[in-house]
């Protein structure tokens, strides 16, 4: 059987011909982030610079008198994180808490390019749940505070495709606004 047959339902949204037609932008990738169990919109970290989602298969060659043979032990998946520390980001001191309180973080890393989006208006996704294994925030004397970190994911990610609301699009860019007076509360 094909692989790629076997699995099309559950890969869906990588597999179309519309996820590989062109260039993605690292820029259009964001990470969002919530607590396992909380119930608010997940957030995005400010200052995002770079993330990483690592699959590392776990493969034991094993030596027989006919050759080798592979075993395979599992993927295992890492999510690595690098961002510049901004004053007030309250997302920042929650991953700051599940870190040291050992608390299940959510994440989706969200592809935002418009030509991606389905009939519905939402964006492809890769989610997953874990913990942080490191949580660690350099301040070099000549250079910005930043913020590093791995997140091991429970069991397999999921792709699919997720809607933003108006507060998680304003996050990822600002939208045009007149130069009338703003009502209070905007």
């Amino acid at each position: 059987m094909n692989p790629i047959t076997e699995f099309q339902d559950q890969y869906a949204s990588i597999l179309t011909d519309t996820a590989l037609d062109g260039v993605i932008h690292g820029k259009d990738k964001i990470l969002l982030f919530r607590l396992l169990g909380d119930t608010d919109p997940a957030t995005k970290l400010a200052f995002q610079t770079t993330h990483t989602f690592t699959f590392s298969p776990d493969r034991e060659i094993i030596k027989t008198k006919d050759g080798d043979v592979t075993r395979n032990n599992g993927t295992g998946t890492e999510v690595s994180i690098e961002a510049i520390q901004k004053r007030g980001d309250k997302l920042l001191g929650m991953l700051t808490v599940a870190a040291i309180e050992d608390l299940t973080v959510e994440v989706w890393e969200v592809t935002v390019d418009e030509g991606l989006k389905d009939e519905a208006g939402a964006y492809p996704a890769v989610y997953a749940r874990g913990k942080l294994d490191s949580w660690e925030l350099p301040a070099g004397a000549e250079e910005e505070a930043t913020v590093t970190s791995t997140l091991t994911v429970e069991g397999k990610p999921k792709f699919g495709y997720t809607p933003l609301t108006a507060d998680q699009e304003a996050a990822v860019d600002y939208a045009f606004r007149t130069a009338e007076a703003i009502p209070s509360g905007v």
